[in-house]
C-alpha cells in the first residue's frame, strides 16, 4: 500500500495519514475488510453489482464508528488495501503496469477533492470506484472511459455510422488532473481507439453526459479554453436545465451552491464567469455529446 501511495503521488502527510489510520484498526476490523474486500471484488456471488456495492458502502460506514474516524477515510483506506488484488487483476489480463498506476491516479484526484472540499483525507466518491476495480473503467490519457448504452431516444447518423438507442458506446469522464489541452484530448481519444473494441467497424463512439457540455457554457467558458475545446469536439444531441440548483457547483467552486452568490469564491477565470452568470439569474444545466472517431481525427463535427 505504501508502494501504491508513493507511486501515484500521496504527499507524505496522506501516507502518513493512512498508514497510521491501517495501524490502528483492529484484527477484528480488519478481517472483516478482507471479507468485504472479496464482496467488493464479486468473488463466489451472483449478487447484483450495485447490490453489493451499495452493501460495502454501507458496512464500512458502520465500521467507521468503531475505529472511530470519517467513514470518508476508511471508504478511502479499504481502496487502497484493495489495490495489490487489483493489480495481479490488471497483470493477469496482460495490461501494462502503467495502465493500472494510470488508473490508480484516480485515488489521488479525489483525495484531493474530498481535501478541498470537507478538509478531510477520504473519498465522498466511493461508489464512483467500483467500476475501476471491476476492470469496467479505464484510464487512458487525459479520460476515462466505460461502455454503456446509448441514451438517446433518437437514432444517430453520421455518414454511414448509425448509433441506435441502447446501442454500446464508450462514455468519457474528466478527472480533475490538470488542462484538457487539445493535443491532451487528441492524444487520449487515440489511446482510447487503439486499446478498447471498435464498436462501430472502423470507427469509435464516443459519448459524454455532463455540465461541461450544457449550452449555457457557450456564454461562460472563454472562447479559446481548453474547456471549450472540449464542448465543441462533440456533436450535442440534447440538454436540460437545473431548476434552482447547481450540483456540480462544487466542481468550479470547491463548495456547494446554495443560492447564495455572494459567498462564492472568484479567484479564478471559471469561477468569475459562472459566479456572474449566476448573479445574472440564469439557469445551468447539462448536456449529452457524441463524438465519431476514425483513429486520427474527429469526423462528425
Amino acid at each position: 500500500m505504501t508502494e501504491i501511495m508513493q507511486k501515484i503521488g500521496f504527499l507524505p502527510d496522506e501516507t502518513e495519514f493512512f498508514l497510521s489510520l491501517c495501524s490502528s484498526l483492529s484484527k477484528e476490523i480488519l478481517d472483516e475488510i478482507e471479507v468485504l474486500k472479496n464482496d467488493f471484488f464479486m468473488k463466489d456471488t451472483d449478487k447484483d453489482q450495485i447490490e453489493v456495492r451499495d452493501y460495502v458502502y454501507d458496512r464500512l460506514v458502520e465500521l467507521s464508528e468503531k475505529v472511530p474516524c470519517h467513514h470518508f477515510s476508511l471508504h478511502m483506506l479499504f481502496l487502497l488495501l484493495c489495490t495489490d488484488e487489483l493489480k495481479a487483476d490488471y497483470k493477469e489480463k496482460g495490461y501494462a503496469e502503467e495502465l493500472f498506476y494510470d488508473m490508480m491516479c484516480d485515488i489521488t484526484y479525489k483525495l484531493r477533492e474530498c481535501k478541498k472540499r470537507h478538509g478531510i483525507y477520504g473519498t465522498t466518491s466511493f461508489k464512483w470506484f467500483h467500476n475501476e476495480f471491476l476492470m469496467k473503467l479505464f484510464a487512458l490519457g487525459r479520460f476515462q472511459y466505460v461502455k454503456g448504452p446509448f441514451r438517446q431516444e433518437k437514432t444517430y447518423t453520421w455518414g454511414d455510422v448509425t448509433v441506435e438507442p441502447g446501442d454500446d458506446v464508450y462514455y468519457i469522464h474528466i478527472p480533475s488532473s490538470g488542462p484538457m489541452t487539445e493535443d491532451a484530448r487528441l492524444n487520449s481519444y487515440k489511446k482510447a481507439y487503439e486499446f478498447l473494441p471498435k464498436n462501430k467497424g472502423k470507427y469509435m463512439v464516443y459519448a459524454c453526459d455532463s455540465w461541461l457540455l450544457a449550452p449555457c457554457n457557450e456564454h461562460i467558458f472563454p472562447e479559446n479554453s481548453n474547456m471549450m475545446g472540449f464542448f465543441k469536439d462533440f456533436d450535442i444531441l440534447s440538454s436540460y436545465e437545473t431548476e434552482n440548483a447547481f450540483s456540480n457547483a462544487w466542481r468550479v467552486f470547491n463548495m456547494n451552491f446554495d443560492g447564495d452568490t455572494s459567498v462564492l469564491p472568484k479567484e479564478t477565470t471559471l469561477q468569475k464567469n459562472y459566479a456572474k452568470w449566476l448573479e445574472d439569474g440564469n439557469k445551468v444545466g447539462a448536456g449529452y455529446g457524441i463524438i465519431i472517431f476514425d483513429g486520427e481525427k474527429i469526423v462528425n463535427r
